[in-house]
């Protein structure tokens, strides 16, 4: 008798899941690919309007991209989607501080460093949009000057969610 041996994983072209889009988008994050981080993104949202982690990397990247009006749009619908993630809320705070909004960039990186304390990107970026506001601070002109200029400035990296430990006997349920 012989035995016949068939791939455990059948891959067919292109999963169609928004979750796989997401994570090509991910993958042409790591590789500088903005447009086509871009591009997986939008159909990762397409198929699953739902997918927040979706609009919040498709945000990041299209600040990237230079794309600022059209990052900040998406940035806020990831924050009107879910609003109590924290990563979400520093991402925006951290691209409206980049166009010049630093007031409204402190309130959101101030409610994300209240959401998740832990957060030392939003910590940073709190501290940087202060100084760039003034808001509430008189900081001179030296330390003014030490502040990169939005140009300068780095953007944002698309914080994933943070993951959860699934027990193993709950794992099967998925």
């Amino acid at each position: 008798s012989t035995m016949k041996v068939e791939p455990v994983v059948k891959l067919a072209h292109g999963a169609q899941t928004s979750d796989a889009f997401y994570k090509l988008g991910r993958y042409h994050d790591r590789a500088m690919a903005w447009d086509k981080s871009v591009e997986a993104y939008r159909t990762a949202i397409a198929i699953d309007p739902h997918n927040v982690e979706a609009h919040n990397a498709l945000g990041v990247a299209l600040a990237r991209g230079g794309r600022y009006e059209d990052a900040e749009a998406t940035l806020r619908q990831a924050v009107a989607m879910a609003p109590g993630l924290a990563h979400l809320r520093s991402n925006l705070g951290y691209l409206l501080m980049l166009v010049g909004k630093s007031e409204e960039a402190v309130r959101e990186l101030q409610t994300a460093v209240r959401q998740d304390s832990g957060n030392h990107k939003a910590f940073r970026n709190l501290r940087d949009a202060m100084a760039r506001s003034d808001f509430g601070l008189d900081i001179g002109d030296n330390a003014r000057a030490a502040v990169p200029s939005s140009a300068e400035a780095p953007v944002a990296t698309a914080e994933p969610a943070p993951t959860t430990v699934v027990p193993v006997a709950a794992a099967s349920a998925e």
